[in-house]
């Protein structure tokens, strides 16, 4: 970017003068003087820097700026002091999380190069360390790491990763992301080291940063792992015909036959540059393709390919695949529709409108999202979410409930739930929105009665039409649709399994225990005015016919659906033999605001279907 007085150039450096050593893992920001090309750093401490912008006073300059653990903000720096201000806090809720600890290492290679990398271990690495240890071996070959939650991958637009490092470290698993030869950090002459010579001296500096590990008690000999994409998907499957040192590998867009990327990549060219073409240099393509060294293989390896992928053929992938699995090899190969290099797609369903006749008749409304590319055939897990209110409803969008000017992360993750494998049923049964004040008004003194029959004729509707498998069926939803989950469980044993949030059971602590219990009033008067009424439609009256697994989520400070109608309803199923559970959120309000809890809560639904009725 040219400063405004056209005397300088401000530039993003990555490598050479600002990119060795502990620094090449940087990106920071550099100002060029056009007079005499003296390049000066702004700034200080570890920096990775994207999409420069200068003030048109050349005073200031923003930019995108990456920590170790973060996903970047925006900055303003003082071009004169090199002073950084963040201005925005994008993904705050990142603090809460075990990111890990990421750190530059470095060790001797065989031949006594100085060799780096960056080692990601747990937040707070237990004394003695010797953890289950993976290695990721970036993409390239002239690729590499950097500071960020995404390390190879922090772009202008960060590309979510394929391996979730950060998952992993906060699953135990240290990490480790070397940076042979031949890759960034090492200037060109570091990037020809590896010319007709890929899985040579390269793999022997990965290893040597293992062995460093090792010696330093970081990592578990007997407990080791290897994974990378493309140029690193290349080098694990190398890496898994040259050592038995590893338990499982993972190689994705990966290359297996050197000779398919000449000739079948939109790049193939690019390898001339390294060994030359195909029928110049046969003997060397042989020698370094993984393929070769197939019956040496000892490590269970998964390998993951997209089906257009145009830069690394998937006919690579295949012919490693059936060449192991021809010899008895432990390998599994996933596929990925319509993936290239990276994938890009996320699987959250197809969402459309559905309709069906209700026992009287009436034309009843919803959402259907089916998992992307629904079988043929159908017969699917199915889910039914009752909506809130009871006047509200759902809306597109890939919270239906929540899609408010900023919307509320659901409890129920449906589109994961898609992503998994279930369909997911969206009903508008009269009572809520889209019939209106009528409609409404239909569930007057009269809740779990037509409506619940609108929803189960909409099941009834979705099992005769090939979607839903009626031996497994769940149900859920919160607050009234909470009331409905717990009435609809003792009214039918058809569901596997349900899930009641902010839920009600006694109908009268509604009225006397809610911050809107004159809401009640509308619907069956006082209690006093109509006991009878009140008991006939509160689930806790039938709990003794529950046969539906249950959990129940609450928070402990919902000032609208109040917490006792969960422990009535939980202590009076637990104490008659029923399968139930009950979560309670602390500080939990009528919806959850904490993400960690919100991210807990949605997990525990998946977790809770996936177990009853998957």
């Amino acid at each position: 970017v040219w400063a405004p007085d056209s005397r300088s150039i401000y530039l993003q450096a990555n490598d050479g003068t600002f990119g060795r050593a502990e620094h090449m893992f940087e990106q920071p920001v550099v100002r060029l003087s056009v007079a005499d090309g003296r390049a000066e750093r702004l700034g200080s401490g570890p920096t990775l820097a994207f999409s420069i912008g200068v003030s048109s006073d050349g005073r200031r300059a923003a930019y995108k700026s990456v920590d170790a653990r973060a996903m970047g903000d925006v900055v303003v720096m003082d071009v004169a002091s090199g002073h950084a201000t963040k201005i925005t806090d994008v993904n705050p809720e990142l603090r809460e999380l075990a990111l890990g600890e990421l750190k530059p290492v470095k060790w001797r290679s065989f031949d006594g190069m100085e060799i780096w990398g960056l080692l990601l271990t747990p937040t707070g690495l237990p004394a003695g360390g010797h953890l289950p240890t993976l290695v990721y071996v970036h993409g390239g070959p002239g690729g590499g790491f950097t500071y960020g939650l995404f390390p190879q991958f922090m772009h202008i637009v960060p590309q979510v990763d394929p391996y979730p490092t950060a998952a992993m470290a906060g699953s135990g698993f240290a990490v480790l992301f070397p940076m042979p030869r031949g890759g960034a950090g090492y200037g060109e002459a570091g990037q020809r080291m590896i010319v007709n010579a890929w899985g040579e001296a390269d793999y022997k500096d990965i290893m040597a940063g293992v062995d460093k590990l090792v010696a330093d008690g970081v990592a578990d000999p007997d407990r080791l792992g290897v994974m990378g994409a493309s140029y690193g998907g290349f080098m694990t499957n190398w890496i898994v015909t040259q050592t038995g040192r590893f338990k499982a590998a993972s190689a994705g867009a990966s290359l297996s036959d050197l000779s398919d990327t000449f000739y079948l990549s939109e790049g193939g060219e690019f390898m001339i540059g390294y060994f030359k073409r195909p029928w110049e240099n046969r003997e060397s393509y042989t020698a370094h393709s993984p393929l070769t060294f197939a019956d040496r293989v000892t490590t269970p390896l998964l390998i993951q390919h997209g089906d257009a992928d145009p830069r690394a053929p998937i006919a690579g992938a295949w012919k490693f695949y059936r060449t192991l699995k021809a010899m008895g090899k432990t390998v599994e190969l996933d596929i990925y529709p319509r993936g290239g290099p990276v994938l890009r797609e996320l699987a959250l369903g197809e969402l459309k409108p559905v309709k069906w006749r209700s026992f009287d008749g009436m034309e009843i409304w919803g959402l259907l999202l089916t998992p992307t590319g629904l079988p043929a055939g159908g017969h699917l897990p199915t889910l039914v979410y009752v909506h809130g209110g009871p006047g509200g409803g759902f809306t597109y969008g890939l919270f239906p409930q929540f899609m408010h000017i900023v919307p509320q992360v659901d409890p129920y993750p449906t589109a994961a739930m898609a992503g998994s494998g279930f369909a997911v049923l969206f009903p508008m049964p009269r009572g809520g929105a889209g019939y209106g004040e009528a409609g409404q008004r239909m569930i007057v003194n009269a809740w779990g009665e037509a409506d619940y029959k609108d929803i189960m004729a909409g099941v009834d509707k979705l099992v005769a039409d090939g979607v839903a498998d009626p031996d497994r069926l769940g149900v859920m939803g919160a607050s009234y649709g909470g009331f409905m989950t717990n009435w609809i469980v003792t009214q039918t044993g058809r569901f596997k399994a349900a899930s009641a949030g902010a839920s009600l059971s006694d109908l009268s602590d509604t009225f006397y225990l809610s911050e809107g219990g004159e809401f009640m009033i509308g619907y069956f008067k006082r209690p006093w005015e109509n006991r009878e009424s009140y008991t006939a439609h509160s689930p806790l009256t039938f709990a003794d016919r529950v046969t539906t697994p249950l959990l129940i989520q609450h928070g402990d400070a919902d000032p609208r659906a109040p917490i006792a109608g969960a422990w009535k309803f939980y202590r009076t199923l637990k104490a008659m033999g029923k399968t139930v559970e009950l979560d309670i959120y602390p500080r939990g309000g009528h919806v959850l605001r904490e993400p960690m809890q919100q991210r807990e809560q949605m997990r525990r639904n998946l977790e809770w279907f996936t177990k009853w009725v998957e």
